[in-house]
């Protein structure tokens, strides 16, 4: 009985160590298989280019937080450029001012929120008016008009021997009357007896305004009371300063038919357009 009692506890004895051996095995291969499966599964991620994508941008914390801080920024206001650039503006006049190889930026950098553009066919013309409303250029219609032009049409080169209406984007002067002044928010001046627009190219006064005659050194200029067309309109500032023998004395003014070289309407259609036009909003007149 005691034999087969110490037999026992020798294999009783002997059990642990098998045991823990086996187990040890068995951990040894679990890790060493583990480590082949994640460099395995390293490499594989490694070489896939979603993962490249996130391991190269992957952000540190002080990337996070000026990434969040800058989403919660309020959105900037558009320039007025850039809302021009956006908004879908009217195809005539998108056509009238590329034909005068002009554009919207052109009208942006001069500040101008106020566009009369003549059209002409010959001596005739269709007058517009225009005008920028939020970065949005919106045509008048009620300002839609006829008129003339110089007796040689629209021309490109102006010169005091041609009767024709010169092309290009001008800026828009002074509005003058004879004898009631008008509503209008241009600057404004009367015309008396004693007011004469130079045209004489020798003048150190060519194409300007002088009132009164005491320092005269002209041979030739419009005494501007003469005329009855000249009840109303606005100076378009077309050569100036001047250069020599380029042309003078180009206004918008009252007339039925066609002129020297100024656009002329219906005396209330001028009226309708001095009531409008706002030296605040720095307009321009496109001749084409």
């Amino acid at each position: 009985m005691s034999k087969v009692r110490r037999y026992k506890k020798k294999e009783f004895n002997k059990k642990p160590w098998v045991i823990s051996a086996a187990v040890a095995l068995g951990i040894t291969v679990c890790l060493v298989i583990a480590v082949i499966i994640s460099n395995n599964t390293r490499v594989t991620d490694e070489a896939s280019p979603d993962n490249a994508a996130t391991v190269d941008t992957a952000a540190t914390v002080d990337e996070v937080i000026e990434e969040t801080v800058e989403q919660t920024k309020e959105p900037t206001a558009p320039t007025v450029e850039e809302t021009v650039a956006s908004q879908p503006q009217p195809e005539q006049l998108t056509q009238l001012l590329s034909r005068g190889s002009q554009s919207y930026d052109t009208l942006s950098m001069y500040g101008c929120t106020q566009l009369v553009t003549v059209t002409a066919n010959g001596v005739d013309a269709q007058i517009q008016f225009y005008e920028c409303i939020d970065g949005l250029w919106v045509e008048n219609s009620s300002l839609n008009c006829n008129g003339y032009v110089g007796y040689m049409g629209a021309v490109d080169n102006m010169s005091e021997d041609i009767s024709g209406t010169p092309r290009g984007l001008y800026g828009i002067g002074s509005a003058f009357y004879r004898n009631t002044c008008p509503n209008t928010k241009l600057d404004v001046f009367e015309i008396t007896q004693d007011t004469y627009w130079v045209d004489d190219p020798d003048s150190k006064y060519y194409n300007q305004r002088v009132e009164g005659t005491a320092d005269k050194d002209w041979d030739s200029a419009e005494h501007m009371v003469d005329y009855s067309e000249y009840d109303y309109g606005f100076v378009v500032n077309y050569n100036m300063p001047p250069k020599y023998n380029a042309g003078s004395a180009i206004f918008f003014h009252i007339g039925d038919g066609p002129t020297a070289g100024c656009i002329a309407t219906s005396e209330n259609m001028v009226l309708n357009y001095l009531s409008k036009l706002d030296r605040a909003s720095n307009p321009y007149i496109l001749i084409n």
